[in-house]
């Protein structure tokens, strides 16, 4: 797979249009038919935008690998909704699209889905380890 063809790939998995990128992006509006074609590579510049709009590493759209530090699933990254991906570029470029309290209020909600997720893990935790300890009782 090639730069052009993980850029449309991450197009298909966030649900939104190789226009809607192009335009989010500030990058020509026949880019991506050009790099689908085979005519051009994307620049450098675009190369970065795009890694940045995504929430992956150039590293990701140039070689298909992550960094060693990045978050993967199956050898890809993971899917992040345009809605996460719309306030992350807001905070990056400082466009006051949101304000601080609604960001804040994101963080919030990051925590509640963590403490959800820890909870579930330790109550699967003592389920599995009280199954255990019943087989383990004589009869």
């Amino acid at each position: 797979m090639n730069t052009a063809e993980r850029i449309l790939q991450l197009v298909e998995r966030n649900g939104i249009t190789a226009a809607q990128l192009l335009r989010e992006t500030n990058l020509p509006s026949s880019s991506i038919s050009t790099w689908r074609k085979g005519l051009a590579k994307p620049s450098s510049d675009a190369i970065v935008k795009i890694a940045s709009y995504f929430g992956v590493s150039t590293d990701f759209l140039l070689t298909g690998r992550e960094h060693k530090d990045a978050i993967t699933l199956e050898g890809s990254p993971l899917t992040t909704p345009p809605e996460l991906l719309e306030i992350v570029n807001a905070i990056r470029n400082n466009k006051g699209d949101f304000t601080q309290i609604e960001i804040n209020e994101v963080a919030d909600f990051i925590n509640f889905i963590k403490l959800k997720r820890d909870s579930r893990k330790k109550e699967f935790e003592y389920n599995k380890n009280k199954g255990a300890s019943k087989s383990n009782t004589p009869l």
